[in-house]
């Protein structure tokens, strides 16, 4: 991610890819389709930063398709850690 404005680079994004070119979204669905809930997708996401991270800052996104009930909750886990501060992708779509 960089600035429009001065072209300076504000930031990484880690994105889940497998080598099979199959879409996450369906690995994932299919994850929680047979009770795994979210630990796949949670693994993948924090393999996919720490293997980026090489000292730069952590900002974890929180995706539209899940509905956070307590956002509270949410920045009492992630406040405890330094250095690693919330996004969310697509506010108010879900």
């Amino acid at each position: 991610m960089f600035d429009l404005a001065t072209g300076e680079i504000q930031g990484y994004e880690a994105l889940t890819r497998f080598a099979s070119g199959q879409r996450p979204d369906l690995v994932f669905e299919k994850a929680h389709s047979v009770g795994l809930g979210v630990e796949p997708e949670t693994a993948y996401a924090v393999a996919a930063a720490l293997a980026a991270l090489d000292e730069r800052p952590l900002v974890v996104e929180i995706t539209e398709h899940v509905v956070v009930e307590d956002y509270a909750a949410v920045r009492d886990a992630v406040g405890s850690r330094p250095g690693v501060r919330i996004s969310v992708d697509d506010a108010g779509a879900g």
